[in-house]
């Protein structure tokens, strides 16, 4: 679940990064750091001046799609989109995680002694939180205010699609049966 802003607290003194690419970075800066993009998403976005970056990788077994999100030109959102993992492969990124920013409790911690470590939050309030449901994401997210209210307009779009889709799912299915 992504949290809110205001209660999040610093926890590492490293500067949050997602794959080298800084928050507030250009589109051009990102491809010039990560390379061409497998897909590149602009057009009839739900938020005028959003755009994405999708790359596409396996880690072993494990497909993971990561994505860039731009804002009027600048970098607020990186996520890191794992399918299926197991229990094992959840717990790896967790600990690889929190070693990267020097928050591990201790070596053989339990996931839940790892998940109390979570959100990582830097000086600046960027962040790191972890979803899991059928897939993992990995939300990077930046700590700018301006940038939080663009990111809670997206998330309110969203929302309201998809209530709408399932009321218009339950519409069908009423005059299906």
């Amino acid at each position: 679940m992504v949290t809110d802003n205001k209660s999040v607290a610093e926890n590492s003194d490293l500067t949050i990064t997602f794959r080298g690419v800084e928050f507030g970075t250009t589109l051009k800066e990102a491809r010039q750091t990560l390379g061409k993009p497998d897909l590149h998403a602009h057009r009839d976005m739900e938020v005028e001046g959003h755009e994405i970056l999708f790359y596409s990788s396996s880690i072993g077994s494990v497909r993971v799609t990561q994505c860039l999100h731009f804002k009027d030109d600048s970098f607020f959102l990186g996520q890191t989109i794992l399918r299926r993992p197991s229990q094992e492969q959840y717990k790896a990124f967790l600990e690889k995680v929190l070693e990267k920013y020097e928050l591990m409790p201790s070596k053989g911690a339990s996931v839940s002694d790892l998940e109390a470590q979570l959100p990582v939050c830097d000086a600046s309030r960027n962040r790191i939180e972890f979803t899991q449901a059928f897939h993992l994401t990995i939300n990077y997210i930046s700590g700018d205010p301006q940038i939080a209210d663009a990111f809670d307009d997206v998330r309110t779009q969203k929302q309201r699609k998809r209530s709408s889709a399932r009321a218009s799912f339950r519409e069908q299915v009423e005059n299906f049966i």
